[in-house]
């Protein structure tokens, strides 16, 4: 059989439109997975910008203060009647103590709907410039960093642990704005 290039014949055409319908196929599938992954960019820089920008220091309506270890936090109203848990801070096998963390429980915490926790933990000056100068070997956590020392007093220094609010409960950023606020004495 001799191919005529010049000739429109039926397998001509038919070549045609298979070429034409994968051509139009291939464009929607590429134009798809384009939108997606848009969509998907978008949503990621959102997500960063509420990260990077987190809400602004919450309206002080009440005022936790701790003598003991001589520390306030500044609580909007919305955390009238929260909860003090006060517990000693232990390695994983419960062995050795390194210290207290004191948590405020917003009050509307429950079980089957958690909310985010303010947990403080408090080290000696002494038990923190030993940590530092180790690259806190030792520190009980699984992070690949240490606490983050968010204020510090003459005898005691104020600490969050590494990743304290990865669960991203609801307010976990209202949190990090109160703890960002300590006010030691």
């Amino acid at each position: 059989m001799k191919i005529e290039w010049n000739k429109v014949t039926w397998y001509s055409k038919l070549c045609a439109v298979v070429v034409f319908l994968l051509t139009l196929l291939l464009g929607s599938y590429i134009g798809a997975q384009y939108g997606e992954l848009e969509a998907e960019q978008s949503q990621q820089a959102e997500q960063n910008q509420q990260i990077s920008n987190p809400p602004a220091p919450p309206s002080v309506g009440l005022v936790y203060t701790n003598r003991d270890y001589g520390f306030s936090l500044g609580l909007p109203e919305s955390w009238k009647g929260y909860t003090v848990i006060v517990a000693p801070f232990k390695s994983f096998d419960g062995g050795t103590t390194f210290g207290q963390t004191v948590t405020l429980r917003n009050p509307n915490w429950t079980a089957a709907a958690p909310t985010m926790d303010i947990p403080i933990q408090i080290f000696t000056v002494a038990q923190w410039q030993k940590w530092v100068a180790t690259n806190f070997d030792g520190y009980p956590t699984a992070a690949p960093i240490g606490p983050s020392e968010r204020g510090s007093n003459a005898e005691y220094v104020f600490a969050t642990a590494p990743r304290y609010n990865y669960s991203f409960l609801p307010g976990w950023q209202e949190v990090e704005s109160i703890i960002k606020n300590i006010k030691t004495f």
